[in-house]
């Protein structure tokens, strides 16, 4: 890979894009053909306009039905679908939680509670679904309020188990993606992703990255499994008796969930608080973003849809990996886009990362 960047860095190529007058660009799957959204760096706040959902199921369904003709059909698992791309924009922070005002309220809310006065200690506790949606790295790590007093939460290691990733891509999988006409000329992007994780896995590695962002915060307590469950009960009830175990008289635990049967079933359960996140039923066409926040969905994107190309004005192009051959775990747990330029100079921003990594050595001594 030509060279590696972090989220932060990402910053430093898009001013030096803007100061080589390319204010607007957009940011294309290749393999399906399509912009997945457009920019405009011109405006106050950075302009964003999403992909039409009807084009990209369209796409998606004309992929679809070709693979399955061709009896590729396992193919199209690695294509995201409409409702990947839209998570990738909760996981990016660009979209929140349909009821994220009273997400935050109940957040807020465990901090008021007071061991001096009787309260009982409060903690978070997260379903699968909320740390692959990248909640902590999102908002949680992002909002004033809980950087000033951060929550404490309880995870269980159950749910580290859950988010296991050891499906990888072989040649057969490769070739199965390659043999669509259309994506033939992809070669050289498809062949990146060899020996790399599956669509699932990537989703699933985001969510453990999450898990080991959490374990490193200052209030954390990790439950341990149930002693005595059956073995055949399923994953949601044993996650929610490791909780309910952890919660006790002096522990109460507001549990995180997208999901309505772990609702469901959490519901009524001493010291355990549940709490539904519900995902936005739309997303806007048209809306807003910091230069930090789309350096997030810029990586967000690589992983996700494995390689996204930003495209100038003039056809020039940057291919942004999420996979390529030889990624290690340092650069998962490190947050790493590869980089590719075809056709643009940005000496300027990498004279800028360099000296920054320079410093940051020096800094480091």
């Amino acid at each position: 890979m030509e060279l590696t960047l972090s989220i932060a860095e990402l910053t430093a190529v898009l001013n030096d894009l803007y100061h080589q007058g390319y204010p607007c660009f957009s940011l294309r799957y290749p393999l399906l053909d399509l912009d997945l959204a457009t920019f405009d760096l011109d405006a106050a706040d950075t302009v964003v306009r999403l992909t039409d959902r009807a084009e990209y199921q369209r796409r998606f369904e004309d992929l679809r039905s070709w693979f399955q003709e061709h009896d590729e059909r396992y193919a199209i698992r690695e294509i995201p679908d409409y409702t990947a791309y839209k998570t990738s924009l909760l996981q990016a922070g660009l979209i929140g939680y349909q009821n994220l005002d009273k997400v935050k309220t109940e957040l807020l809310g465990t901090l008021t509670r007071n061991v001096l006065k009787g309260h009982p200690a409060a903690f978070v506790a997260l379903d699968t679904n909320i740390l692959r949606d990248r909640f902590f790295s999102t908002f949680v790590a992002q909002e004033a309020e809980l950087k000033r007093k951060p929550l404490s939460f309880a995870l269980t290691d159950i749910i580290r188990d859950e988010l296991a990733f050891t499906y990888k891509y072989n040649e057969r999988d490769l070739s199965g993606l390659l043999s669509h006409p259309n994506l033939t000329h992809h070669r050289h992007l498809v062949e990146q992703f060899w020996n790399q994780n599956k669509l699932k896995d990537r989703l699933q590695r985001l969510g453990h990255l999450e898990f080991i962002k959490i374990q490193s915060s200052m209030n954390f307590h990790l439950c341990g499994p149930t002693q005595g469950m059956d073995p055949a009960a399923s994953a949601d009830m044993r996650i929610i008796q490791s909780y309910q175990n952890f919660a006790t008289t002096y522990r109460h635990v507001l549990l995180l969930s997208r999901d309505f049967d772990f609702i469901a079933i959490s519901e009524g359960r001493p010291g355990i608080e549940p709490l539904m996140a519900e995902l936005p039923r739309d997303v806007l066409p048209r809306g807003t973003i910091g230069w930090e926040s789309l350096g997030e969905l810029i990586y967000i994107w690589a992983v996700v849809f494995g390689c996204v190309e930003l495209v100038a004005a003039d056809n020039r192009v940057l291919r942004f990996f999420g996979l390529w051959k030889g990624k290690e775990p340092t650069h998962w747990n490190e947050e790493l886009v590869g980089l590719e330029i075809d056709g643009l100079n940005l000496s300027a921003a990498l004279r800028d990362i360099h000296i920054c990594r320079r410093l940051g050595a020096i800094g480091g001594l």
